[in-house]
């Protein structure tokens, strides 16, 4: 917090019971806190923040980083719902619509 300028604001970061990182208001209530989320995928960085609620995202940088899920998707069948599988990638590998649930299901994960 000192770096930024933010030592009266702020007492410090500490993490949530599943390890997310958030810095303690000073003085305020338990539920104003700085929340914050942080993605970062080639040329692209993505950055999100909340004072009340905790916050997650995830970006990708797109199809051409992503080439080698081009191949199969099968190892990550585990994270889909079998709905999820179904609606999405029964007609064969969509890549877009990968990409876009598994950013989704990361931002949620990271909240």
């Amino acid at each position: 917090c000192a770096r930024v300028g933010l030592v009266d604001a702020y007492e410090g970061v500490t993490r949530t019971a599943r390890g997310k990182p958030y810095a303690v208001a000073r003085g305020a209530p338990p539920h104003a806190n700085f929340n914050f989320s942080v993605s970062h995928d080639g040329d692209y960085v993505l950055v999100a923040s909340e004072p009340l609620a905790l916050v997650g995202v995830d970006v990708c940088g797109g199809k051409q980083r992503c080439e080698a899920l081009s191949e199969s998707l099968e190892p990550y069948r585990a994270a889909f719902s079998i709905e999820e599988w179904a609606a999405f990638f029964s007609g064969g590998v969509d890549l877009d619509a990968f990409l876009a649930l598994w950013a989704c299901k990361e931002a949620f994960a990271k909240a």
